[in-house]
């Protein structure tokens, strides 16, 4: 008797697990969004420069990303990050020019005299 029901049991288990579960198929929905790149180096040493990054659109489905036009971004609502910042907000040193000396004649003839301009 208990190997009928173990048997019953065993059949009711496979059966079971030969159900398979229909999903409804669904197209993969695109997703878009903005991709940025590395900053460049700073435009100037001192006195506000600027650094730039590439940034461009990128559409994923299936797995997959490719590059589309920024006004698909923009149509959904992407978050757009951004191309370029200041840097480098420092004051520069200031400079000093030097004028060559004229050819005007030495203040003295000998003993370290001066060229006045």
């Amino acid at each position: 008797m208990a190997s009928v029901y173990l048997y019953t049991i065993l059949i009711f288990l496979v059966s079971f697990s030969a159900v398979q579960c229909k999903t409804p198929t669904s197209k993969a929905v695109p997703l878009y969004y903005f991709n940025s790149g590395t900053w460049s180096e700073c435009s100037l040493s001192c006195g506000s420069g600027t650094q730039r990054r590439p940034v461009n659109c990128l559409r994923f489905k299936a797995r997959r990303a490719s590059r589309v036009a920024d006004s698909l971004c923009e149509q959904h609502n992407a978050s757009r990050p951004l191309a370029s910042r200041d840097c480098n907000q420092v004051d520069c040193p200031a400079e000093i020019h030097f004028k060559a000396p004229s050819d005007s004649p030495c203040s003295h003839s000998c003993g370290g005299g001066l060229r006045i301009p």
